[in-house]
């Protein structure tokens, strides 16, 4: 099987969702989350459909998703960078 290059967004430096926690949890903020949320999936249908395909990463690294699969597409694009969400607030 060949290797695609994905394309794939810079890496994401400011907070980040854990979005299993945001989707499940009950607690009162989990709401705004799950508006949040949204907000960022309309306008990740925006730009993804402009042309913007690393706008999935994006989303995907916002929400702390698919990160193990991330750190093995960053290394068959040759890229030295790969993020979790292991230090960051969930």
């Amino acid at each position: 099987m060949d290797t695609v290059k994905i394309p794939l967004a810079a890496k994401h430096q400011g907070m980040r969702v854990d979005a299993g926690g945001a989707l499940t949890s009950a607690r009162r903020g989990s709401a705004v989350l799950r508006r949040m949320m949204m907000g960022h999936l309309e306008q990740l249908a925006t730009q993804f459909y402009s042309g913007d395909l690393a706008a999935v990463d994006e989303f995907l690294q916002l929400y702390c998703l698919g990160e193990e699969e991330r750190k093995q597409a960053v290394e068959r694009n040759g890229k030295m960078e790969a993020h979790t969400c292991d230090t960051q607030a969930k």
